[in-house]
């Protein structure tokens, strides 16, 4: 068994899902001076055992947001070579720490799948 405390509020505002909050094994500190994991005074011992279908829900949701973020950034990097000014998109492109094959990957994806809709 995992000790697991209340989710703080601030980790629903940090855009943490409820069942991510649930899911998550916080509370407890792991203590250097000791070597031993000292559990929060509020916290309640229950089991984080998992279905099968637990995985599966929660890694077809992750695969979910993976895609669809993968087509926004592919969108905005689009937009963003569209409508800066000429020399400009390779700097940012190297901001967001990406090669310039990365970024091109990632708008050939996008504009594929627009072209699929």
């Amino acid at each position: 068994m995992a000790l697991i405390e209340k989710a703080p509020a601030a980790a629903t505002a940090q855009g943490l899902r409820k069942s991510d909050q649930q899911d998550s094994s916080i509370g407890s500190e792991y203590n250097a001076a000791n070597g031993h994991a000292q559990a929060e005074p509020d916290a309640v011992a229950i089991s984080t055992q998992r279905s099968v279908e637990d995985w599966r829900r929660i890694i077809a949701d992750a695969l979910g947001h993976a895609v669809e973020n993968i087509l926004a950034a592919g969108r905005y990097l689009q937009e963003a070579k569209d409508e800066l000014p000429h020399g400009e998109f390779g700097p940012l492109v190297k901001s967001l720490g990406l090669g310039e094959r990365t970024a091109q990957m990632l708008m050939k994806i996008a504009a594929n799948e627009d072209r699929r809709q």
